[in-house]
């Protein structure tokens, strides 16, 4: 033994700049010494006599080695990341590829998404990089347009009418493999079978409901507001073309 590490069990091990698995393995060879020198312990025991959290401790060594500790000087401060925890996690900032910019600024933001696709186009017809340009539509919100009552008859005739352009188009399909002469015939029992099947399929799912839905409706997720980002170092340029043209760039101060 050359004195390097103390044989008491009481006697903590120094921290050590580095790596935590380097720790792990002075605590494995202190655990080995005491062993040689009768004083095993539990602990000691644990750490030198592998099983199944020893090769727990390895493989965690092994995914981590090179996961720093704390910084190695007192001034510098590293929290402790541990690399088979955070493997396939997400990061907080998860981008898009594709649609993000590395740091982007608010350009102007604007009502409809018309008045933001006029400011774009205006910033590209005076040669803008608008690949530095990005529209965001905030304030999402879910819209539902009523579009009329719903009766077993409207379901059963739009049922039907579904079913018939389906089965016009699977005849078409089987069309290609038969005789000139048999095409008519194809197409006709198609689209009979593809009625008759829309009419009970929509009868099914109207019936389902119970009467708990008796309208029909369009729904569409819209955004409130288009927010036009820039990356920074383009957002004064971006900020004087719309400027220098009146209704480009709205007034932050407005009232909506």
């Amino acid at each position: 033994m050359d004195g390097t590490y103390p044989l008491s069990p009481r006697t903590p091990v120094p921290a050590r700049p580095g790596s935590v698995c380097r720790q792990v393995r002075d605590l494995r060879h202190l655990a080995t010494a005491q062993a040689v020198l009768g004083a095993e312990t539990d602990f000691a025991a644990l750490l030198r006599g592998g099983g199944p959290r020893a090769s727990r401790a390895s493989r965690w060594c092994a995914e981590s080695s090179t996961t720093p500790w704390y910084g190695s000087t007192p001034s510098t401060f590293e929290p402790l990341v541990v690399g088979c925890h955070t493997r396939g996690m997400d990061t907080p900032a998860r981008r898009t590829a594709g649609l993000d910019l590395d740091f982007p600024q608010s350009l102007a933001v604007y009502d409809t998404y018309e008045e933001a696709q006029r400011a774009v186009d205006h910033l590209s017809d005076k040669d803008f990089p608008v690949e530095n340009l990005m529209i965001v539509g905030t304030d999402l919100k879910r819209v539902e347009r009523v579009t009329g009552r719903l009766s077993w008859g409207r379901v059963a005739l739009a049922g039907a009418v579904t079913g018939l352009w389906f089965g016009v188009f699977v005849g078409l399909i089987f069309a290609l493999w038969v005789e000139e002469g048999g095409v008519l015939g194809i197409l006709l029992s198609t689209a009979l079978f593809g009625a008759l099947f829309g009419v009970v399929w929509a009868l099914i799912g109207y019936g389902a409901t119970r009467g708990r839905r008796d309208f029909s409706s369009v729904t569409a997720v819209v955004a409130t507001r288009y927010e036009v980002l820039v990356e920074h170092k383009h957002r004064e340029a971006a900020r004087a073309i719309l400027a220098a043209t009146p209704g480009l760039l709205p007034d932050p101060f407005a009232q909506s």
